[in-house]
């Protein structure tokens, strides 16, 4: 919640609901990661999916980096909140283009132009070179061979790295690359024109200990500011609700 997490500690002993807490807006650690020599290669609005013990439970499209650890970029970072180690996450390095429609495509061009080798026709993709020659090797397709040769084996491997690359997640960044936390004081605890706790009267929360986090772009600054704001009208108007009781009183 922005230091050790004592806000937390301090809620829930207090009977108030804190959803599970972790690094949010962080990068994806792979390991072993196979791009680790192309560490600092971008792909703008890369399309990418997010898989756990075999089911899709996420689709995302953003801004995707790689580093010498895993995966960075804003596009990452804003999926990262749903991202829990050992899941799978699956890119495409294919453009707007699917699985099925590359497929289709690759296989026209490589029939059509038998005595092009098969790292030409991928060039013709928006794949950079380098990552080419690393997406034909861990194909398992040897450098220089012809698309007349062009294997069911190899391209059914090829298509998948292309479209589905898939990477194991080993973890996330921790608190310290992190931007945000994910998770804290449930917002059905609170109430939300002031966010003062349903539970104990006049106790007030407000910035990243609620449960709330959004993605970059300045949003989660945002909900800081916002969130103080409320917090601090939401106080004003206890402090003078408990004025007005007791001069009532007093009088």
């Amino acid at each position: 919640c922005g230091t050790t997490g004592d806000g937390y500690r301090f809620a829930a002993s207090l009977g108030q609901p804190v959803t599970e807490t972790g690094p949010a807006l962080t990068p994806l650690l792979i390991r072993p990661f196979p791009f680790a020599v192309l560490m600092g290669m971008s792909f703008p609005r890369m399309r990418f999916s997010v898989w756990r013990e075999g089911k899709k439970i996420a689709d995302h499209t953003g801004d995707v980096l790689f580093t010498h650890l895993g995966l960075s970029g804003p596009g990452i970072l804003d999926a990262s909140r749903g991202i829990r180690p050992g899941d799978v996450v699956r890119l495409s390095f294919a453009g707007a283009m699917r699985r099925e429609e590359f497929a289709a495509d690759l296989s026209n061009r490589a029939a059509e132009n038998p005595g092009w080798e098969i790292g030409t026709i991928i060039a013709k993709y928006p794949i950079p070179e380098r990552l080419n020659r690393k997406l034909l090797k861990i194909s398992g397709i040897p450098d220089g061979q012809k698309c007349a040769h062009f294997s069911a084996a190899w391209r059914v491997a090829l298509v998948t790295n292309c479209t589905e690359f898939p990477l194991t997640v080993a973890g996330l960044g921790d608190y310290k690359v992190a931007m945000v936390t994910r998770g804290g004081i449930a917002l059905d605890g609170v109430h939300p024109k002031t966010l003062e706790s349903k539970l104990v009267p006049g106790l007030f929360f407000a910035g990243e200990v609620l449960d709330i986090d959004g993605d970059t772009g300045g949003y989660n600054l945002q909900a800081a500011f916002s969130t103080g704001y409320l917090a601090a009208q939401g106080i004003r108007e206890r402090l003078n609700y408990t004025k007005d009781t007791k001069d009532r009183t007093w009088t």
